[in-house]
């Protein structure tokens, strides 16, 4: 799960505070529910200078968990900043396929090429989370969507093949490799203006006051 902390500009001033600890150059700002302390390849400033009332809030981590967090927080915030370890971009405009047969993957996630499905609740979460977007765009990417009791089976070693049950009411799946499901919800989220995403970043520790 992603970390996040708010940040506003009467606990930075007006102009940031920088501080450098260990030959790491950081910025960080202190609040009661405490604050990320970030090092970058580049540095870079965590809060806009727009408004002295602005308030920003940051994630921890740009997985499935941290997308939906910044989407989230971007309804409460002035702006949301993601930071993340990785460099996902590079990886958008490929295929699941194109990713398999080249052996690439992002190295903070397991399983990247592999088989998933996402149950009709979690689709309906992220929805609720995106207003509506999530699911028609994973459709429009290419994910199989079918009925989880007529086009599945769940096979167990000790209690067998489940048995299709067309009298059940329609629960909708879908069905691709995790490379989708978090690059068109990375994609959707992309298109916030309120959310901004470094890359590249290393987060050394959490500071609380």
């Amino acid at each position: 799960m992603p970390h996040f902390a708010a940040m506003s500009h009467k606990a930075l001033g007006s102009s940031g505070r920088t501080i450098t600890m260990r030959g790491h150059r950081i910025y960080t700002a202190y609040r009661p529910c405490g604050a990320a302390i970030a090092t970058a390849r580049a540095p870079f400033r965590l809060v806009s200078t727009a408004t002295s009332h602005a308030v920003q809030a940051v994630v921890i981590g740009s997985g499935m968990a941290g997308l939906a967090t910044a989407e989230v927080l971007s309804k409460h915030f002035e702006s949301c900043i993601v930071l993340e370890k990785d460099d996902p971009v590079k990886y958008m405009d490929r295929t699941a396929w194109e990713m398999v047969t080249t052996k690439s993957a992002r190295r903070g996630v397991t399983q990247y090429n592999h088989l998933h499905a996402i149950s009709a609740g979690a689709l309906a979460a992220f929805d609720r989370i995106t207003n509506g977007r999530y699911t028609a765009a994973l459709a429009e990417a290419g994910a199989a969507f079918g009925n989880a009791f007529t086009d599945t089976r769940f096979s167990h070693p000790q209690h067998g093949t489940s048995v299709p049950n067309p009298a059940a009411e329609p629960v909708q799946i879908a069905s691709c490799s995790r490379h989708l499901l978090e690059t068109t919800l990375r994609q959707v989220v992309s298109n916030n203006d309120k959310v901004t995403f470094k890359y590249g970043v290393k987060v050394k520790g959490l500071a609380c006051s």
